[in-house]
């Protein structure tokens, strides 16, 4: 008999009715889960890079849940279902790689997009990452920030248009800090040619 659950509590809302389950919901549902049940873990018109969207991404890969959306008001329920059989006892862990165990070059990287969100700066282009992370090409940095979001579940990615072009906003999956949104920076102007000092 299916079991549907919001798996209780730890929501975060905003005013347009947007709201997200944390991990920890996730998990608490995954330990009585049977087959057929149903967890909704948000709702939202689109998800955004929120840590429960790479969680459940990891959990879909795995094949635990299967992924479905349910039209509610002016948004969508997203709703996992359990498919294995399975009791969880660990707790779900988007990161299925520790920091230590990734390759050199995904690790500085990482560590870099890290202490940005610590101290809430604005996420490094591709350009700086090539030159902080000691890499070679501006695609190289591009598809190791690729890795860390869809291989490796240790990051999400949201991608915002600016003044000067596309940006990006990193969310750091394990502890939730973000980078700035780029959208809030005002770019440096150049001194104006004749100015008196």
């Amino acid at each position: 008999m299916r079991r549907a659950s919001d798996g209780g509590g730890g929501e975060s809302h905003d005013a347009l009715g947007v709201w997200y389950k944390t991990p920890e919901a996730l998990e608490n549902w995954l330990r009585t889960a049977e087959p057929g049940d149903e967890f909704t873990y948000a709702h939202a018109s689109m998800l955004r890079p929120e840590p429960i969207v790479a969680a459940v991404a990891a959990l879909v890969k795995e094949g635990e849940v299967q992924p479905a959306q349910r039209m509610n008001g002016c948004g969508k329920h997203y709703i996992i279902q359990r498919t294995s059989g399975e009791r969880r006892t660990a707790p779900v862990r988007p990161a299925r790689r520790t920091v230590a165990a990734l390759p050199a070059e995904e690790q500085r990287v990482y560590l870099i997009l890290g202490n940005a969100a610590r101290a809430g700066r604005v996420c490094p282009s591709n350009s700086a990452l090539v030159r902080l992370a000691g890499l070679t090409t501006r695609q190289q940095a591009a598809h190791l920030i690729e890795k860390l979001a869809m291989r490796r579940g240790l990051i999400a990615v949201e991608t915002v248009m600016t003044a000067a072009g596309p940006g990006r906003i990193v969310t750091m999956v394990r502890s939730g800090r973000r980078t700035a949104d780029p959208r809030g920076v005002s770019v440096p102007q150049p001194a104006a040619s004749g100015a008196q000092g």
